[in-house]
């Protein structure tokens, strides 16, 4: 006999919250996540991203759409801080993470494949060792997911995104081992990776905070820079919230943020970064 299963309880199951209520160490961290936009404009917006570093500091950046000159300017921005780097090209031309020194030690870090289109993408990430409080490793991990504009998405309309998330997961489950994980991104998706995701357990910061999820993207300051965005497509002129960031194990969400930042009146970049404040585990 066929078991009948009502549209509430899919939904039920499909919503649940996982989200870490134990008891809380003293390493707490803040996470940025920021969509670099490549090498747009880089000239009028290099001293905007230098200045958005110094401003906020945050203890752990992960960024996409990097270029060898943006990285400099980070590395130049954020004293203290520390990054991956290794073999693999994307580490200087797709994404990389950044951390502080005095407050982490790096412990592991890699990049796994993840079927990605775009040249020199997969999973970035980075395993960090709190140098005070519990002895917890936190893997922390980055991507950027295909493009819904992509000619070959558009040539067959299938969502590449989806099995890329589901294959993100399997890579930190298998990495963080049950230990607390903490993964940002550029999902260029506001609903399937995200359902996704949460179907194996990952939280994303704004629902554990009981908040909607804001838009990200495209800022609107942007526009001004001329020549990049088509507004007859649909998929610009849309504001949405492709930057993320989800967490999973022994870790709390205690704020995020989109961080609102120009320089001289100008965006530093075609997306807002986000900004969350996490607290370890025992």
């Amino acid at each position: 006999m066929n078991q009948k299963v009502s549209n509430s309880q899919h939904e039920s199951r499909a919503t649940r919250l996982e989200i870490y209520d134990g008891p809380l160490g003293p390493t707490t961290f803040t996470v940025m996540t920021m969509n670099l936009w490549g090498s747009n404009h880089w000239d009028e917006r290099r001293e905007g991203v230098a200045a958005l570093m110094r401003a906020r500091r945050p203890d752990v950046l992960c960024v996409q759409e990097l270029t060898a000159w943006s990285r400099q300017v980070i590395d130049e921005s954020l004293v203290g801080h520390r990054r991956a780097e290794g073999p693999h090209p994307g580490w200087e031309r797709a994404s990389n993470i950044w951390w502080r020194a005095d407050l982490f030690e790096c412990e592991g870090q890699g990049v796994e494949d993840i079927d990605e289109l775009g040249d020199h993408r997969g999973l970035f990430w980075v395993r960090l060792r709190p140098l005070t409080g519990p002895d917890r490793d936190v893997v922390v991990a980055t991507a950027h997911l295909t493009w819904q504009g992509d000619t070959a998405e558009l040539h067959d309309l299938r969502n590449r995104r989806v099995p890329q998330a589901r294959q993100i997961c399997e890579h930190l489950d298998r990495l963080a081992a049950g230990g607390p994980v903490v993964f940002s991104a550029d999902l260029n998706d506001v609903s399937p990776a995200q359902y996704a995701m949460a179907g194996r357990g990952f939280c994303d910061a704004w629902a554990a905070l009981g908040q909607g999820m804001p838009a990200t993207s495209p800022v609107p300051a942007s526009l001004s820079y001329g020549g990049l965005w088509d507004v007859s497509k649909q998929l610009v002129r849309v504001a949405t919230g492709f930057d993320v960031q989800f967490s999973k194990g022994a870790v709390r969400v205690r704020g995020a943020e989109v961080v609102d930042f120009y320089h001289l009146g100008r965006a530093v970049s075609d997306h807002f970064p986000v900004q969350a404040t996490y607290t370890l585990g025992i």
